[in-house]
């Protein structure tokens, strides 16, 4: 009981992180794309691309997070975001380039630190125990028997 009030709240605090940061871009997705470009790891027309592609998903991400059929794939792509995050921000913060992480869009501002690693691997984290525990709780379901023809 106590293991699903914990995924419940750990659902929640991603999934809200998630659309939040997802709508903040959505609606601006050139302004977005130059965020990414700054990152100096992409061509621009693959920034432009994931100007557009990466809020929606964020969202989308979040509200699958709350239907079971796709629970699993939820997780996938938050544990996916995060490592994805997490590479970028720890480039930029090794050759010390001074930009924003764009995270929430014009909401937020602030040079990528060492805060923007560990919240990109905290996401990697959450994803991952909940995926953890998801697969064990399957393993503890009782086993389906199936009827003969």
């Amino acid at each position: 009981m106590a293991g699903q009030v914990v995924e419940w709240v750990l659902r929640v605090l991603v999934g809200v992180v998630l659309a939040a940061a997802g709508a903040a871009k959505a609606f601006q997705p050139e302004a977005f794309a130059v965020e990414v470009d700054r990152f100096q790891l992409t061509p621009w027309l693959l920034s432009l691309a994931l100007g557009y592609f990466l809020p929606w998903f964020e969202i989308v991400t979040a509200i699958a997070l709350f239907f079971r059929p796709l629970y699993l794939g939820a997780l996938l792509a938050i544990s996916g975001l995060g490592m994805l995050f997490a590479v970028a921000v720890g480039s930029a913060w090794w050759r010390e380039l001074d930009i924003s992480c764009g995270c929430f869009g014009a909401l937020v501002s602030g040079r990528v630190d060492a805060w923007h690693l560990v919240s990109a691997l905290l996401f990697v984290g959450v994803g991952s125990a909940l995926l953890v525990y998801q697969g064990r709780l399957r393993s503890k379901a009782p086993e389906m028997s199936s009827k003969p023809s």
